[in-house]
């Protein structure tokens, strides 16, 4: 097939029934148009309202572009990125630690540790010790004491250490000499 030139294709542009059946359309009336239509066997209502809902496409589309670009935009912001499962390992693992920390000192501090039978447990005393002098009020060195000698099993050593504290040194009445004797 030999090749064509510019000139070839331009006649055959002009010559075409194409161009000649557009020309003839373009020439009618509108009344005219319908009525060949409807002869060809086409529905005009429905070529209508086909054409009215491509005309409604045509003017929502930017509007509709818009609102989707618009509703992407905000998913896109409203998802907060998840977190990559070495970071939710680690904040695992922490709150792992730091419960077994919490565990570890709620038992030191309310579990009684044992006393063992072997060492004996010094226990605070209610009177003086020997060395200390006797006043008016205080209890005698010699004097049998109230309070038992053995410890108590049910208070802790921790606790009753605790709670005993060396009682403050009461002052000696005013109308006694240094030197009497005590009743």
């Amino acid at each position: 097939m030999p090749k064509r030139g510019p000139d070839d294709i331009l006649r055959d542009i002009e010559g075409s029934e194409a161009e000649e059946a557009a020309d003839r359309a373009l020439a009618m009336s509108r009344d005219e148009r319908q009525t060949a239509l409807r002869d060809a066997g086409f529905d005009l209502d429905a070529l209508h309202a086909k054409a009215d809902e491509w005309h409604a496409r045509m003017q929502r589309a930017p509007i509709d572009e818009a609102r989707r670009r618009l509703e992407a935009d905000a998913a896109r912001k409203s998802l907060r990125p998840a977190p990559s499962p070495r970071r939710r390992f680690a904040v695992l693992v922490a709150a792992a630690l730091v419960a077994i920390a919490v565990v570890i000192a709620l038992a030191l501090v309310i579990l009684p540790r044992p006393v063992s039978k072997e060492t004996p447990v010094a226990q605070p005393s209610a009177t003086a010790p020997p060395s200390a002098t006797v006043g008016v009020g205080q209890p005698s060195a010699t004097a049998p004491s109230s309070i038992p000698s053995s410890p108590s099993p049910s208070v802790p050593p921790s606790a009753s250490a605790r709670d005993a504290a060396p009682a403050p040194p009461r002052k000696k009445p005013r109308h006694e000499s240094p030197a009497s004797p005590p009743k």
